[in-house]
C-alpha cells in the first residue's frame, strides 16, 4: 500500500540573497523516525550527537529527536568558523538546515524549517529571525515583528522579512494542516554595515544625521508605525521641520525619525532629504 505523503515547497530568494528551492516532506517511511538534511555552500563534515554522518549535502534518519548538529568546513575552507546547533526533530517529518559560511562571520547566513505537531485544525506559520524584531510581512501585508505567529488557512504565502543593516530575505512558504511549520532565518548583515563600522562609529561621534521634510501639498507628511504605507499612521511631519534620523529600511525606501523623546516613526524616503547636523 502506497504511503501518504504530503509536501512543503520552501524557496528563499530576494535582491541580495537567493538559495534554491527547498522540498520538505511528511515522510511515511517510519513512524519514530525523523530525517535531517543537511546543506552547505562549502563542503563540510557533519557531525551528529558527536558522530561523524558524512559531507555536505546528506540526508539522516535518526531515532533521536533532540540533536546537536555539527556542521565543519573542510580545510581549505580554514577561514570559516564551524556552525553548531540544536535541534528538535518531529518523527516522520524532514528538517532542513542549511547554512551558508562566510569569511565575515556577519555575512553567514542559516536557514531551518521545521514542523511540529499541532492541533488538527491548525496550520500556524512562525517565523523566528535573528537578529529578532525584523519586519515580517505576508504576501505584502505587515503582520509584525519577529518573533512572530501567524495564524492563517493551510495555503502557500509570500513571506519577507526586513531589519535595517541587514539583507532582505523572502521566502515562500506552504503551510500543511496539523502542523506548526517553523522557519528560523538568520540575517546577513549588509556588506557595506560590515566593512564600514569604523567609519560609521566615527561619524556618529561627529555628528547627527537631519532629516528635512520636504514640500508636499498637504503641508505635512504621513508618519507610519511601521515602513509600509498600511501601516496605522501615528503622526504627521510638517514640511520645513527637521527631525532626528535613526535609520533606513533595508531597502532604503522609508526613513525612521525620531519625534520625541520617546517615540519614533516612519516617512516615505521620496518625502524628505537627510544631512549631516551641523550642531
Amino acid at each position: 500500500m502506497n504511503k501518504k505523503r504530503k509536501t512543503i515547497l520552501f524557496s528563499l530568494g530576494g535582491a541580495a540573497i537567493l538559495f534554491a528551492v527547498i522540498l520538505v516532506f511528511i515522510i511515511g517511511i517510519s513512524q519514530t523516525k525523523a530525517e535531517l538534511r543537511v546543506e552547505s555552500n562549502v563542503e563540510s563534515d557533519v557531525y551528529v550527537n558527536g558522530e561523524h554522518i558524512g559531507v555536505t549535502p546528506l540526508t539522516h534518519e535518526t531515532l533521536a529527536t533532540k540533536t546537536l548538529l555539527k556542521v565543519v568546513p573542510h580545510e581549505k575552507n580554514s577561514d570559516y568558523l564551524p556552525y553548531e546547533t540544536a535541534l528538535s526533530l518531529t518523527p516522520q517529518t524532514k528538517t532542513i538546515v542549511r547554512h551558508n559560511f562566510s569569511s565575515a562571520f556577519s555575512g553567514t547566513t542559516t536557514q531551518i524549517m521545521s514542523l511540529k505537531n499541532e492541533s488538527k485544525n491548525s496550520s500556524p506559520i512562525t517565523i523566528v529571525t535573528n537578529p529578532e524584531s525584523a519586519y515580517v510581512f505576508v504576501n505584502n501585508e505587515y503582520m509584525g515583528t519577529s518573533p512572530l505567529r501567524i495564524e492563517k488557512p493551510p495555503s502557500t504565502y509570500s513571506v519577507q522579512v526586513m531589519h535595517t543593516g541587514f539583507q532582505a530575505m523572502q521566502v515562500t512558504l506552504k503551510s500543511v494542516l496539523g502542523y506548526n511549520l517553523t522557519a528560523f532565518l538568520d540575517l546577513a548583515a549588509q556588506p557595506d554595515v560590515d566593512r564600514n563600522t569604523n567609519q560609521s562609529a566615527s561619524r556618529a561621534q561627529q555628528g547627527t544625521s537631519i532629516v528635512t521634510i520636504l514640500k508636499t501639498p498637504t503641508g505635512y507628511v504621513r508618519v507610519h508605525e511601521s515602513p509600509q504605507e498600511s501601516a496605522q499612521e501615528i503622526s504627521r511631519a510638517i514640511i520645513g521641520r527637521e527631525y532626528q534620523f535613526e535609520a533606513y529600511s533595508p531597502l532604503k525606501d522609508w526613513i525612521e525619525i525620531n519625534l520625541n523623546a520617546s517615540e519614533s516613526g516612519w516617512i516615505l524616503t521620496k518625502y524628505a532629504t537627510v544631512s549631516a547636523s551641523t550642531r
